[in-house]
């Protein structure tokens, strides 16, 4: 029961907090989502002003009373000098990559302070218990890393960030709650399974028009994305611009990835399918993806292998969230 209770409670108050922090691409903290309360020292401080305070009236001590009211004024102070460490502070999170389903997610967050201001002994903290310190943050652009674990296929959001800080004083605990939006492409988790041939015996292989070989027919500067097994090191090694192996142009069959060739659930015909996607792509094979309603044409090459994992990963996710 009172767990039951604890997590209603704690499910509201984290509504009230998005509330007021909805979720976005990038974030400057103010008085609307910054919160500070004393730490424990600053309760303990508290108590001793009031222990002070009682002292003065009873013995009637003047430097008693001065004391406890100077002691006063600096526990405010330490007030605004801690929430002026953590306002104007401006945030912005992205992903580093796209990941299989199963593993974890890479966001990279941006920290930059206001002009000449800075941001001391920030902590940030992850619902997962993950934290990481930064001694300063100023004008120049802090990064940091964290992970966010994956279990489906789809766009993977990075949970909610807890940004903290104690400093100057040590009296007074402030922190922010963001949700930034920032997205990371999460591919179907690949498993080897068995393809369904046609009658033909063709599998997933259709002779289709002319493409190119492995046959050599020259040079050419190299471009991103080019497969590794057509770069010509040598050149490389002798200090000459990097260059890539042309292919002459013949007969080539052109290989399938079909939605028809598998059996089993919807994410395992995925799962299936990605597998064969990076086989053919690791082998540098001319091929083509189809499914039921959607087709990458033959290619080959990193844009190509990207084109179809996205699509696998996506597939339906936008029926299903309309």
């Amino acid at each position: 029961m009172f767990s039951s209770l604890r997590t209603r409670w704690q499910a509201r108050w984290q509504q009230f907090f998005a509330s007021r922090s909805p979720r976005q691409a990038s974030l400057t903290l103010t008085q609307k989502s910054i919160y500070i309360l004393p730490t424990r020292g600053g309760f303990v401080f508290l108590l001793l002003l009031l222990v002070l305070l009682v002292a003065g009236i009873n013995y009637q001590n003047n430097l008693i009373y001065g004391l406890t009211f100077w002691l006063a004024t600096v526990f405010l102070l330490a007030t605004w000098h801690t929430y002026q460490n953590m306002a104007g502070l401006q945030l912005s999170a992205r992903a580093t990559a796209s990941v299989f389903a199963g593993s974890t997610a890479q966001f990279e967050l941006a920290l930059q302070a206001g002009r000449n201001k800075h941001a001391l002994q920030l902590a940030v903290r992850t619902t997962h218990g993950d934290s990481q310190s930064v001694a300063t943050v100023g004008e120049t652009l802090v990064r940091l890393l964290w992970s966010e674990p994956t279990t489906q296929r789809g766009w993977c959001k990075p949970e909610r960030l807890t940004l903290s800080s104690s400093a100057p004083f040590g009296l007074f605990r402030c922190w922010a709650y963001a949700w930034l939006d920032a997205r990371a492409l999460v591919y179907p988790r690949p498993i080897d399974a068995v393809i369904m041939t046609d009658g033909a015996g063709q599998g997933e292989t259709r002779p289709l028009g002319s493409t190119t070989t492995q046959e050599l027919d020259g040079f050419r500067p190299y471009r991103a994305g080019d497969h590794r097994k057509h770069i010509h090191w040598a050149t490389l090694a002798k200090g000459q611009p990097l260059q890539t192996r042309e292919q002459a142009l013949q007969q080539e069959n052109e290989s399938w990835v079909l939605w028809d060739h598998y059996v089993g659930t919807i994410e395992q015909r995925l799962s299936a399918m990605c597998h064969r996607v990076l086989i053919l792509s690791e082998q540098d094979k001319l091929f083509g993806l189809q499914l039921p309603d959607q087709q990458v044409t033959p290619a080959r090459g990193h844009e190509h292998r990207a084109q179809c994992l996205q699509a696998l990963a996506l597939y339906r996710l936008a029926e299903e969230a309309s």
